[in-house]
């Protein structure tokens, strides 16, 4: 509902960014969004402090190629669970592996919002979550950094995300949005983040109406657009102004994208495993092939394990 029938003043729809861990997933969503252009990440497989960065990190990029059919060099970022980093372990395996931006780090929320910022020089960085990259310097890796959300009613207390905000009814919604968006947009013009979880809707329903609402009164401005993680650091590489907008190909909307189309209702597989953490059954839903093992840590084909 939130990206049906809304364009940027480009014309193209608006994009989003999807951070995908494993476990519950429902894969041919994943497709169906990447087919809509929304951008897909990696979230981890376990969703848990495993400690594992390198199966986690390369090991969900490969079961979303795997079971949403997305191509690898599709997927080029990634945020820890929980927003905290694995330091540099974290960001050697993504440098090691092709990613091109990571956006875990929670800023100090003391100074003016932050842009995307490169790795190529950075040996430290303003994060409060411990362990922060700060022995190497990481060429070709960008952070989209987490801006802390900021309480529009004391104009004190901070939020991780936008979704720690307990409101009080949708004026409430629209009144804490629109304070922040204008941190944003009345001093430095940072990108401005709006990172959440699907349980705000579920606890609050009036938030998913304010959010609507909110998201239409910003597309009525003509130097507001909304774009995936990768877009916009696209466009930090390459800026361009409103004028010239439409020559930086990242968001552009025309073409086909790589990859097989998504399948139907009636087609999908629904895959069912025992949990590897439970022990209960649980149930993947994909267009590929169910694999004889539930995919996991090491495992992220799904592959017959032998003895």
């Amino acid at each position: 509902q939130i990206i049906t029938g809304r364009t940027n003043p480009n014309g193209c729809p608006i994009s989003s960014t999807f951070y995908v861990s494993h476990r519950g997933t429902n894969y041919r969503y994943v497709q169906s969004l990447y087919r809509r252009r929304q951008e897909i990440a990696g979230h981890s497989i376990t969703h848990e402090r495993s400690g594992e960065w390198a199966k986690e990190i390369v090991g969900q990029r490969e079961i979303l190629r795997n079971f949403a059919r997305i191509p690898s060099d599709r997927m080029p970022g990634f945020r820890a669970p929980f927003l905290e980093s694995g330091g540099e372990e974290q960001w050697v395996v993504m440098a090691r592996n092709g990613f091109k931006y990571d956006s875990t780090l929670v800023e100090l929320n003391n100074h003016e919002p932050i842009f995307p910022y490169t790795f190529e020089y950075q040996k430290s960085t303003t994060c409060v979550i411990e362990p922060c990259p700060s022995q190497y310097s990481y060429p070709g890796i960008w952070e989209m950094p987490v801006t802390q959300w900021n309480s529009h009613i004391d104009n004190v207390t901070d939020y991780g995300m936008l979704d720690e905000y307990v409101p009080r009814d949708k004026a409430d919604v629209l009144a804490y949005l629109r304070h922040n968006f204008n941190r944003h947009f009345l001093t430095n013009r940072a990108p401005f983040n709006m990172y959440l979880h699907w349980y705000w809707f579920r606890d609050y329903p009036f938030t998913f109406e304010a959010l609507l609402e909110f998201i239409d009164e910003l597309l009525d401005r003509p130097e507001v657009f909304f774009v995936s993680q990768i877009q916009a650091i696209e466009w930090m590489r390459r800026p361009q102004t409103l004028v010239e907008i439409g020559a930086l190909d990242a968001w552009k909307c025309s073409g086909t994208l790589p990859g097989p189309a998504v399948c139907d209702v009636e087609s999908q597989k629904e895959c069912i495993y025992d949990d590897p953490v439970t022990g209960d059954p649980t149930v993947m839903v994909t267009c590929s092939e169910c694999p004889p093992e539930y995919p996991w840590l090491g495992n992220t084909a799904g592959a017959t394990q032998s003895l």
